[in-house]
C-alpha cells in the first residue's frame, strides 16, 4: 500500500471500530472532521529506515515529519468492550497491509510480507556497497564535529542529555551528508535488488498479498463513501 492508501484504510478502520463501540450511533460531526483530517495530512517524504535525509524537509517540518493523524476521540466505553471490538474480524481485516504491520489474516501468506521485507532490509545492511555508504556518511558527520555509533547505520551519537535543538541540528547535519552523496536513493537501489530477488522466488505469495491489499483499499473506500468522509 502507498501512504495515501494506508491513510484510507486506517481511517476506514476507525469507522469500523466506532460502529462496534457504539452500534447504531452515527459518527459525530467532530469525529467526521477528525476522520477527514486523517486523509488530508501531508504525506511524510521521509523514511528513516537508513537514517536522516532530505535536509530541506527537516528544516521546514522538523525531524518527526508529517505523520498520519491520530485517531478521533471515541465515546467512553468500558475496557472489555474496547478490547472485544479490536479483536473482531471486521476490525482486523481492515488493517494496513505493508511490510511492517501485521495485516490481520492469521496465515503464513500475509506474514510472509513482513518476513520478506525484513530479509531484504537485513541483506541491504550487510551488503558491502551499503557498508561503504555508511562509512562515507559517518566520516562526513565526524568532519562536522559529531560522534557516530559504531553500528550498521553509523548514526550520530548525542548521548542522553541532548536538547531538542541539538537533536534537530544533528539530524540536519546527517541529512545534509546523506543528500550530498544521494545516500538514501543509493541504499534504496540496493534494497530493491534484494526485493526483486524475493519477488522472483515468491511471486505467487506476493500476488496473493497484493490482492488482499487491493481488496482492502476498495472496501475502505466504500466504507468512507457510505459515511460521508469521502
Amino acid at each position: 500500500m502507498s501512504i495515501a492508501e494506508e491513510q484510507v484504510v486506517l481511517t476506514a478502520q476507525v469507522i469500523v471500530l466506532w460502529g462496534c463501540l457504539v452500534p447504531g450511533v452515527d459518527l459525530s460531526e467532530e469525529a467526521l472532521r477528525q476522520a477527514r483530517k486523517m486523509l488530508t495530512v501531508d504525506d511524510s517524504v521521509n523514511n528513516w529506515l537508513y537514517g536522516a535525509w532530505n535536509a530541506s524537509y527537516i528544516a521546514s517540518h522538523g525531524v518527526r515529519g508529517s505523520e498520519i493523524s491520530a485517531w478521533p476521540s471515541f465515546p467512553n466505553v468500558d475496557d472489555d468492550t474496547y478490547y472485544s471490538c479490536i479483536s473482531e474480524r471486521a476490525f482486523l481485516d481492515m488493517a494496513v497491509v505493508n511490510g511492517t504491520r501485521y495485516p490481520g489474516e492469521a496465515n503464513t501468506v500475509t506474514l510472509a510480507l513482513i518476513r520478506y521485507s525484513v530479509e531484504a532490509h537485513d541483506n541491504t545492511l550487510a551488503d558491502p556497497r551499503f557498508i561503504e555508504l555508511v562509512q562515507t556518511r559517518s566520516q562526513c558527520v565526524r568532519d562536522q564535529g559529531y560522534t557516530v555509533y559504531e553500528d550498521e547505520l553509523g548514526g550520530i551519537d548525542l548521548g542522553s542529555s541532548s536538547t531538542e535543538e541539538q537533536f534537530l541540528a544533528a539530524m540536519l547535519a546527517e541529512a545534509t551528508c546523506s543528500d550530498q552523496m544521494s545516500f538514501t536513493q543509493r541504499a534504496a537501489d540496493i534494497n530493491v535488488e534484494y526485493e526483486m530477488q524475493i519477488i522472483r522466488e515468491h511471486e505467487a505469495e506476493l500476488v496473493t498479498i497484493k490482492h488482499i491489499a487491493d481488496e482492502r483499499v476498495a472496501r475502505a473506500t466504500q466504507i468512507l463513501e457510505e459515511v460521508g468522509v469521502l
